[in-house]
């Protein structure tokens, strides 16, 4: 059913973990979290499944997610915090100046097939000028919550966005930040603190890499020998995303990110990698 990758402090106990958060990030072709201990400011555990089915129906994730509860200790325990994030396709940015929460319907018609029982709900960003309207997974929503009580929750692209925003807010060009995941992508480019796109792309062949990056450039009149693009998430110098982007674009890197706590784990693994999940606190 997975592939798994298990980061662990052997220090953890497993017996007193009230005093830490639990963050989860739920994609439709994996699942992944990571414990951080409020006292030390460390982040404990830092865990990865990849589904090997990439078009599993919402029934059958959440049914590889019962499974992943029911083996892993970690996810049986009371944290002091939970915060899970969804990440989907399924949404959309509003400024918050035209945004009417009775018409979270009308702002995702435009982009996906809304249905009249879908649940439609949002995040306010905390830069307060943006609202990202979206669907999330129900199903899965209401096992949690029976599984853990309360909890907040989030999805992706608002971790993804916010925290973008704050790492680029004296930057005073404009940076194309490239976000991938194992089956899609999203692109997000930003001036300063300013949002100008944010978009997701399925990744079907090698080349819908470097050709939506490339229109991306091309409809915001940016110059590919000058504006950086800054990788982030499953991808690296050997992934072979990577030369064939690089071969259209001049200044290709990737995200640096100090955390602001400590880790052993952290130091295992590349700065641009698990952003969001490690980003949800």
């Amino acid at each position: 059913m997975t592939q798994v990758i298990k980061k662990i402090n052997n220090n953890l106990d497993f017996n007193y973990l009230d005093n830490s958060q639990l963050s989860i990030q739920i994609n439709l072709d994996g699942f992944s979290f990571c414990i951080l201990n409020n006292d030390l400011k460390e982040i404990t555990a830092l865990y990865n499944y990849d589904f090997f089915d990439d078009h599993l129906s919402l029934e059958n994730v959440l049914k590889n997610i019962q499974q992943i509860v029911f083996e892993e200790p970690l996810l049986q325990n009371k944290y002091q915090y939970i915060n899970i994030t969804f990440k989907n396709r399924l949404n959309t940015f509003v400024p918050v100046e035209l945004f009417q929460e009775h018409l979270l319907a009308n702002y995702l018609q435009y982009n996906i097939k809304v249905l009249s029982d879908d649940f439609i709900t949002f995040d306010t960003l905390k830069n307060d000028k943006l609202v990202n309207v979206y669907i999330p997974f129900v199903n899965i929503t209401n096992y949690f919550l029976d599984l853990f009580g309360p909890f907040n929750y989030k999805h992706a692209g608002t971790v993804l966005v916010e925290k973008l925003i704050n790492i680029n807010k004296d930057i005073k060009d404009t940076i194309v930040y490239v976000h991938v995941s194992k089956n899609d992508f999203e692109i997000i480019v930003l001036k300063q603190h300013e949002l100008i796109l944010y978009n997701s792309f399925v990744l079907n062949t090698i080349e819908d890499f470097a050709y939506f990056i490339l229109f991306t450039f091309e409809q915001l009149k940016l110059d590919s020998n000058f504006n950086k693009v800054v990788l982030l998430g499953n991808i690296d110098e050997k992934s072979e995303l990577y030369p064939l982007i690089y071969k259209y674009v001049r200044n290709v890197s990737f995200l640096e990110y100090d955390y602001p706590y400590q880790s052993e784990i952290l130091n295992t693994i590349a700065k641009h990698q698990h952003f969001i999940v490690l980003n949800q606190y």
